[in-house]
């Protein structure tokens, strides 16, 4: 009796073990139309996990360049007022 592969998604029948190549048989695992749905899933999985990451980078740069903007400002302020005290 053949062993028969079918895909993982759908059901439909994708090798045969007696006419497949070994390799190729162990290796599939959904039929062509499945297989580019899944593939395009993951794809989508993929750029929204990429896009959270860089979102959270840039608010964390945001915060940094805010956090830095007001610790310039600070310094400054504290320069003038040391300028203000030695002509005094």
């Amino acid at each position: 009796m053949q062993s028969v592969k079918r895909c993982a998604q759908c059901g439909q029948i994708i090798a045969y073990e007696d006419t497949c190549d070994y390799y190729r048989y162990i290796r599939l695992k959904y039929c062509l139309e499945c297989s580019a749905d899944v593939r395009r899933r993951q794809k989508a999985a993929y750029m929204a996990r990429l896009r959270a990451q860089r979102r959270e980078l840039h608010a964390l740069e945001h915060e940094q360049n805010s956090l830095l903007k007001t610790e310039n400002e600070l310094l400054r302020q504290r320069i003038r007022e040391l300028e203000t005290l030695r002509r005094a």
